[in-house]
């Protein structure tokens, strides 16, 4: 986090007293703004501030992580926002309410794998010690460079996504100008067996390859909608084993059958870059790459992911898919 351009906060809501979970799940999937309430700090929260979503009352933990991408602003002059029918309002917001308009990259309100609760919270030496975890009153309050860098480090070995993306089409200048990559919802081929992609340059895949593009492609469908996802498209002259439509960016996933985590990364990270940024439309609208395999990766693996994306910028992670 760079201390003098970005801020981190943590938004704070009640499952119990508003449809929190509800909102965030209809967000993540549908790739809209989430707007949360900003009573505290309204002056000081910008776009491109790093945002961590906490659930108090019942169940309490983190919930979603994203970033600040419109500052806040009275809900009358927000032409997206609308309320839910059935939205439960314990606040009494008026028209004039603050709400700052956040960019989900993660959501998980279910208790499993993913979670990051309290009791987690408080055992931890430096993150234990902030008031905020312990029952604090407010709707956003602010962390400091430390704390923010022990919640990234957490939630990255929860394989959260954390990465923040690049420029979109939509944010940048070129946005005149026609995508020749065309994205189309399609799922990978039924039958398990060896068979040739159909890509400019072909390939071979295998037995084990089909097995885990079908899992995986199963997966981010039930998380994000079989409209959204797309298997074999050809991205230059290759053929891209997953690409997941985020809005106007796009997530592109490569598998591997290695053994070996580390070998799944060297093979990928060649693809993946030739796939985001070979091609001058895409170079942009590229969200984050993931190198896929079937084993977990360790901490020397993560540990390496960090360091291409923190000095190369190179917004790469890991997704182990079981078979």
């Amino acid at each position: 986090m760079n201390k003098d351009t970005t801020k981190a906060w943590i938004f704070q809501a009640r499952r119990d007293k508003w449809n929190l979970d509800k909102k965030l799940n209809t967000s993540f999937k549908d790739h809209k703004k989430m707007y949360l309430t900003t009573n505290q700090h309204s002056n000081e929260i910008k776009v491109g501030d790093i945002a961590f979503i906490w659930r108090a009352g019942i169940n309490q933990g983190f919930v979603g992580f994203g970033k600040v991408i419109q500052k806040p602003t009275p809900k009358k002059e927000i032409e997206d926002f609308t309320d839910q029918e059935d939205e439960i309002d314990p606040y009494n917001e008026t028209p004039d309410t603050l709400k700052a308009g956040l960019e989900l990259y993660d959501v998980h309100t279910e208790t499993d794998a993913y979670s990051l609760l309290k009791k987690e919270i408080l055992k931890h030496p430096i993150l234990g010690n902030n008031e905020i975890f312990r029952g604090k009153t407010g709707t956003v309050f602010t962390i400091d460079e430390e704390e923010c860098d022990c919640l990234l480090s957490i939630l990255k070995r929860k394989k959260w996504r954390t990465s923040f993306k690049l420029r979109t089409l939509e944010d940048s200048e070129e946005t005149n100008l026609p995508l020749k990559f065309k994205f189309k919802a399609k799922p990978p081929p039924k039958e398990l067996e060896l068979t040739q992609r159909k890509s400019i340059e072909p390939s071979t895949t295998t037995h084990i390859h089909q097995v885990i593009q079908n899992r995986l492609y199963d997966y981010l469908c039930e998380n994000l909608g079989e409209e959204n996802v797309g298997c074999h498209l050809i991205i230059g002259s290759k053929e891209a084993d997953v690409v997941v439509q985020k809005g106007k960016s796009f997530d592109i996933y490569e598998i591997k059958t290695s053994e070996c985590p580390r070998e799944c990364i060297k093979q990928a990270l060649g693809q993946l870059l030739d796939y985001a940024y070979y091609e001058p439309h895409l170079r942009d609208s590229s969200s984050t790459l993931w190198v896929v395999g079937k084993n977990e990766a360790d901490d020397s693996d993560y540990e390496y992911l960090d360091q291409l994306k923190e000095k190369h910028h190179i917004p790469i992670d890991y997704f182990h898919q079981t078979i």
